[in-house]
């Protein structure tokens, strides 16, 4: 399954949004912004027991390199008569066809 952790996290968290809608006794809201402090208060207590496992987590990570780990590095390099060449002081046998 794609992003399945996601989707489950997803899933569970409409399911505790029904579990409070049904706690609260009512679906209705006075307006747009009651409802979305509504789920925001879900999100925080939900959110809240990890919290403390991403602070010990965000003490040992560094900020990413500009060049991604698996960005191509471009050479121009020449062959030798033998079919070999060097590149970044490895040598490969080329097929000249």
């Amino acid at each position: 399954m794609k992003n399945g952790s996601v989707e489950k996290s997803h899933d569970t968290f409409k399911q505790a949004v029904k579990q409070h809608l049904l706690l609260r006794g009512s679906r209705n809201f006075v307006d747009l912004k009651a409802y979305e402090l509504f789920l925001t208060q879900i999100k925080e207590k939900r959110n809240s027991c990890r919290k403390e496992k991403l602070a010990e987590e965000l003490v040992y990570l560094k900020e990413l390199p500009i060049r991604k780990w698996n960005a191509p590095t471009i050479l121009s390099v020449r062959v030798n008569p033998s079919s070999t060449v060097s590149i970044l002081s490895v040598a490969y046998l080329c097929l000249v066809a």
